[in-house]
């Protein structure tokens, strides 16, 4: 019959005959891409080999890097804002990715230590607390505002700011209108230095327990979110 036929097609060419599994991105780095500059983005997932392009919901220019990769080049007229990217592969797209586009840059964090008018990533571990040095100065209006729920991340994350004889000055914990992602505020009372920890509030972790923390004198809400991404 043709019914069965067709299963003694299946069962012996299944290589030929069955298409390959659809590709899968998992996570991005670095979580956010600075108009106007030229950034590495790699990407981790499932058959995502041989990309042959990337998708992205703003302006951009993108390189296929030979050794994995792509160089993206945003608009320097895009403004801050949630985007999304795409691997485009021979088997198909892959599900979209959020992206954060600022114009912060991104520091390395070295040694532990917060620069203001700078970000930084990372993620958080089981059972750990990130610890982070900050100098500033009396009377400085300061926002300390971690993306990690908003950019897919599966962090939970608190935020706390101690000064040098460990009084807390500010914290947060699932701020409105965040979708779980914290954010705090404040006035500088002294010259002096300063510690921040971020973890989970359940302390879980993981390494899709992203985050970027945005450290500066700028106003709480200086990117727009929700992220509004055209269709196409």
């Amino acid at each position: 019959s043709r019914a069965t036929w067709i299963s003694i097609v299946i069962t012996c060419c299944p290589a030929t005959w069955l298409s390959a599994a659809d590709p899968q991105l998992e996570r991005v780095t670095p979580l956010a891409l600075q108009p106007g500059q030229k950034s590495v983005l790699q990407v981790v997932g499932s058959n995502l080999e041989k990309p042959t392009g990337l998708w992205t919901s703003f302006p951009a220019e993108v390189e296929v890097l030979p050794q994995g990769g792509f160089q993206v080049q945003v608009d320097e007229q895009v403004p801050s804002q949630v985007g999304a990217v795409r691997v485009i592969t021979q088997n198909g797209v892959s599900n979209l990715r959020l992206v954060l586009i600022d114009h912060l840059p991104t520091g390395d964090g070295q040694d532990g230590q917060l620069v203001i008018g700078e970000a930084i990533e990372g993620h958080v571990e089981n059972e750990s607390v990130h610890s982070f040095q900050l100098e500033a100065e009396k009377g400085t209006s300061l926002t300390l505002d971690v993306w990690g729920r908003r950019l897919g991340s599966k962090l939970d994350p608190v935020i706390e700011v101690f000064d040098a004889d460990g009084r807390e000055i500010a914290a947060s914990d699932d701020e409105p209108g965040l979708r779980g992602d914290c954010r705090v505020w404040f006035q500088v009372p002294t010259s002096g230095s300063y510690v921040v920890r971020l973890r989970d509030a359940s302390f879980s972790g993981g390494l899709q327990s992203f985050f970027r923390l945005r450290v500066g004198s700028f106003r709480p809400q200086d990117i727009l979110y929700p992220p509004a991404i055209q269709r196409g």
